[in-house]
């Protein structure tokens, strides 16, 4: 894990999720051992297309406050559906964010499209927890992730067969995340650091990643 990554404000976050993550290592085998008998996933990146929109479901955050409590996340992955969206992305931190694996799980179950685990990965565990609940792709900040971890990350996405978005916020982080052959790389127009947003960020980074790799723009959208 590499909080000097992140803001102040995201720093107990990762401290919360690096004890979740030690909690999760104690059922390492049967959740690895599940993953590896998981029904196919549905292709995240296979289903994006230039044009493409990830449609969110997110209840709450540290920076943007109260934004849907009643989320139904069924009700919501049909609406986003039946509007053209291309994939979900499902939050599932519980205290900081409202979320849960059980939003993605009713997400799912209720729209044929595939299905992010947005969530701040700090160790592999948490990615075969992922494939179990029947996320279709996880999230991999190379700002949480020091180099090692992104790999390690990507090695456990391969090993269960989910798909990998490696989030980059900066040059040298897209540069790690192009180094680990990430085949899908998404720019966050928002810093970890300072949770300012600016949606430049995207056609800065872009052309430092070769051809063939999807990209996604991420963050500061507003209509």
């Amino acid at each position: 894990m590499n909080p000097a990554g992140v803001g102040s404000a995201l720093r107990p976050i990762l401290a919360r999720k690096e004890r979740e993550a030690a909690e999760l290592r104690c059922a390492a085998a049967t959740l690895w051992a599940a993953a590896a008998v998981a029904p196919p996933t549905r292709g995240f990146i296979a289903s994006l297309q230039p044009g493409s929109v990830i449609a969110e479901m997110k209840r709450r955050s540290p920076s943007g406050g109260t934004l849907r409590v009643e989320l139904d996340c069924a009700d919501t992955a049909r609406g986003y559906a039946a509007a053209g969206a291309a994939a979900l992305s499902v939050l599932t931190d519980g205290p900081d964010f409202g979320g849960s694996l059980a939003d993605l799980v009713a997400a799912r179950e209720s729209a044929t499209i595939p299905v992010l685990r947005k969530d701040f990965v700090v160790d592999a565990v948490q990615v075969a927890e992922a494939r179990v609940a029947g996320a279709d792709a996880v999230l991999l900040i190379v700002a949480v992730l020091d180099r090692a971890g992104v790999e390690t990350c990507l090695a456990a996405a391969d090993r269960c067969a989910i798909d990998a978005v490696v989030e980059v916020h900066t040059a040298a982080e897209t540069a790690i995340a192009v180094s680990a052959r990430a085949r899908c790389i998404g720019i966050n127009n928002r810093d970890l650091a300072t949770l300012h947003s600016d949606t430049d960020t995207f056609s800065r980074l872009r052309s430092l990643i070769p051809s063939g790799v999807v990209c996604i723009a991420e963050s500061g959208m507003r209509d």
